[in-house]
Parts: C-alpha cells; structure tokens; sequence
C-alpha cells in the first residue's frame, strides 16, 4: 500500500519544533581606538563605532554567551540587535 499524505501528515508533525524567543544581553564588550595600538574601553559604560570628531575610527565588540540559553542542536533562525545611540557628530540619521 502505497503512503497518501494523510498517513505521512503524522509524522511530519510529530517532527516539528516549537519555537521560542530568548532576550540576551551583552556578556562583554570593547571598543578599540585606531589611532593607539594600547588603548581601548573594556570596563567603560558605552560602546563606541565610528569616528570622532579627529577622524579617528572607533570600533565596538560585543559578546553574548548563549550557554544554557540555546540548548544543543538548536538552530537559530534570525536574531535581532538593538543598539541606543546616544551620541553622534549628525543632526540626521546614518547608516
């Protein structure tokens, strides 16, 4: 007897996940100065990326530990950052 859809729909489903939503934050972060080779800002309370007024570039690191958090074997489908501007040299939106 040859298997219709309805007798398969069974076990396609039994194999399906559910999904789940899991909020992050940040484990470490670090911004790196260009212009010093020594200097960057592990334990400070901002991030920075770009350049600043000098035209020095900065560049932003960022970590998260996603032990515990994303079970083993899991696949992740999409991820979001969210990151707050605080400052900047623009009156208008970049990218």
């Amino acid at each position: 007897m040859r298997p219709t859809l309805f007798s398969l729909l069974p076990m396609v489903l039994a194999s399906v996940v559910h999904a789940e939503t899991a909020t992050l934050s940040a484990s470490k972060d670090n911004t790196v100065y260009a212009e010093s080779a020594l200097l960057s800002n592990g334990i400070g309370g901002n991030i920075f990326a770009g350049s600043n007024a000098s035209g020095f570039p900065r560049r932003a690191f960022v970590a998260f530990d996603v032990a515990g958090t994303i079970p083993a074997g899991a696949t992740v489908d999409s991820v979001v950052l969210q990151l707050n501007m605080s400052r900047t040299l623009f009156s208008t939106p970049q990218d």
